[in-house]
C-alpha cells in the first residue's frame, strides 16, 4: 500500500484547488508582479500565481558571535526539526551562517530531491541554518503551513529539478530557488485547506502505522509457520507414511524433529552449482526468464534448466534467498542451481530453505557471497514423502490467511 502516494496526490489537488471548495465570502487574491509568463496548470478564479520572491521575505546572513541552536538539513527528519545542537560561536561551521526565526519556511536546495522541508519551532536563543537552506519568512499573502505543503508537493519538486544544477551532489541557486511561482488562494482557504490537509494526512498516518505493524505481525506468523515446519509441528504424523531412501543420517538431539523424520547433512541432501554467466548485453529476447540472487531480472531465448528446480542467491543483498523456477529458465552465475541426491520434493524445500535463513552463512565481506561449501555441513529435515506435500499444502493454506489478515 503506498501511503506516500496518497499524501502526493491529496497535496496536488490541494495547489490546484480541488481539496475544498472555493467560498464566495473570501476575497480575491491581489494581482502581485513577477506572476510566470506560461502557468503550469489552471487554477481557481481567486487564486492568483505568484514567485516566491514577492511572498516571502529572506533572512540576513551573520557570522555568530555567541552560542547558537544550529538548524544543519541533517536536523530534519518528516518535515520537521528533530535534532539540533548548542555550538558555540568559536566553533561554528562555515555554513552556519543564515539567522532562522520561529515561524519562518526552510527549505534545502543541496540535493533538493530529498525534501529537507520544516518550519523553525520556537527554540529559545539564538539560532542559525544551514546555508544549505533558503529561508523564507511569509508576508500577509501567505500561510507558512501552505507553504510548506506547497513546497512538498511533487509539482514544486519537478519545478527545482528543472533549474537545478550538478549531477552527483545537485543544488538550485537561491537566485533561482526564488524565481519560482507557486499557486496562491485567498489566505482564508489557504487555511482551510492546510486543516484539510492535516486532518488526512493524520488519518493516513494512523493507517499507515496499522498497516506497518500488521506487516511486522504477519512477517513473524510466516517465520512462525516456517519454524514450526522445520521441526515437525504443522501437521500431524501418519501411520503407514515412508521415508525416502538413501538418506545419510545424522545425529543430533539439540534438533527437535518427530520420531518420523530424519536429519541430514545439507550436501548430503542436494548438490548445488553456479548458474552460467549472462550479462544484460548477451540477452537475446525470448520468453524465458533469467533468475538471478532474487528470482527473475529479466527474459533470454534459452535455457539452462528445463524443469522448475531451486536456485539460492549467491551473490549480494539477497544472498540465499531462494526461488523456484519455471519449468524452463536460465540461471545466472548470481545463483546456486540446486538439484536433489535423494526423492524430495522441492516445493517443501523451497519453504524449509528459506525458513532455515541461508543467508547466515554467507561470508563477511563487503560484498556478501554463499558458497557451496559454507552450506553443505548445515542440517536439515527429512519427514516422509507423504507428509512432506502435506506440510506444502498447509504452508499455502496458512500463507493465504496471512496475506487475507495483510489485505
Amino acid at each position: 500500500m503506498n501511503f506516500d502516494r496518497m499524501r502526493a496526490l491529496l497535496l496536488e489537488q490541494a495547489i490546484r484547488g480541488e481539496l475544498v471548495p472555493q467560498l464566495d465570502s473570501e476575497g480575491v487574491v491581489e494581482q502581485m508582479r513577477d506572476a510566470p509568463e506560461e502557468i503550469p496548470f489552471e487554477i481557481p478564479e481567486k487564486w492568483k500565481w505568484a514567485s516566491l520572491k514577492v511572498l516571502v521575505e529572506r533572512t540576513k546572513q551573520t557570522i555568530p558571535e555567541e552560542e547558537f541552536t544550529y538548524i544543519d538539513v541533517a536536523s530534519i527528519e518528516n518535515f520537521q526539526v528533530r535534532a539540533t545542537k548548542k555550538v558555540k560561536a568559536s566553533e561554528a561551521p562555515s555554513r552556519a551562517r543564515k539567522i532562522a526565526e520561529a515561524g519562518m519556511v526552510l527549505f534545502a536546495t543541496v540535493r533538493p530531491y530529498l525534501k529537507n522541508i520544516c518550519i523553525v519551532p520556537n527554540i529559545e536563543g539564538s539560532v542559525i541554518a544551514s546555508t544549505a537552506f533558503a529561508t523564507m519568512i511569509c508576508t500577509k499573502h501567505l500561510d507558512n503551513k501552505y507553504l510548506l505543503y506547497v513546497l512538498r508537493s511533487d509539482f514544486f519538486t519537478d519545478l527545482v529539478k528543472g533549474k537545478q544544477r550538478g549531477i552527483s551532489y545537485p543544488a538550485i541557486s537561491d537566485k533561482d530557488f526564488y524565481s519560482l511561482s507557486i499557486p496562491v488562494p485567498p489566505i482564508e482557504e489557504q487555511k482551510r485547506i492546510v486543516a484539510k490537509l492535516e486532518k488526512v494526512f493524520a488519518e493516513i498516518d494512523r493507517a499507515e502505522k496499522a498497516y506497518q505493524e500488521l506487516q511486522t505481525l504477519s512477517d513473524a506468523l510466516t517465520k512462525q509457520i516456517l519454524q514450526k515446519a522445520i521441526h515437525g509441528r504443522l501437521v500431524p504424523q501418519l501411520k503407514g507414511e515412508s521415508l525416502p531412501s538413501g538418506i545419510k543420517e545424522v545425529k543430533d538431539s539439540s534438533f527437535e524433529i518427530p520420531e518420523t523424520w530424519r536429519l541430514t547433512s545439507l550436501g548430503d541432501l542436494i548438490s548445488m552449482k553456479s548458474g552460467d554467466g549472462l550479462s544484460k548485453k548477451q540477452y537475446m529476447p525470448g520468453t524465458i526468464p533469467v533468475y538471478g540472487g532474487n528470482g527473475v531480472n529479466g527474459y533470454h531465448n534459452s535455457s539452462n534448466v528445463e524443469e522448475g528446480t531451486l536456485v539460492i542467491g549467491r551473490v549480494g543483498y539477497y544472498c540465499g534467498n531462494v526461488k523456484k523456477t519455471t519449468e524452463a529458465a536460465w540461471v545466472t552465475d548470481n545463483a546456486l542451481i540446486v538439484n536433489f541426491k535423494i526423492e524430495a520434493n522441492p516445493d517443501f524445500y523451497l519453504y524449509i530453505l528459506n525458513g532455515m535463513n541461508l543467508g547466515k552463512k554467507t561470508n563477511q565481506t563487503a560484498q556478501p557471497v554463499i558458497t557451496g561449501k559454507l552450506l553443505k555441513p548445515m542440517l536439515v529435515p527429512v519427514p516422509p514423502l507423504e507428509e512432506q506435500q502435506r506440510i506444502v499444502t498447509k504452508i499455502e493454506e496458512l500463507f493465504k490467511q496471512v496475506e487475507a489478515l495483510k489485505a
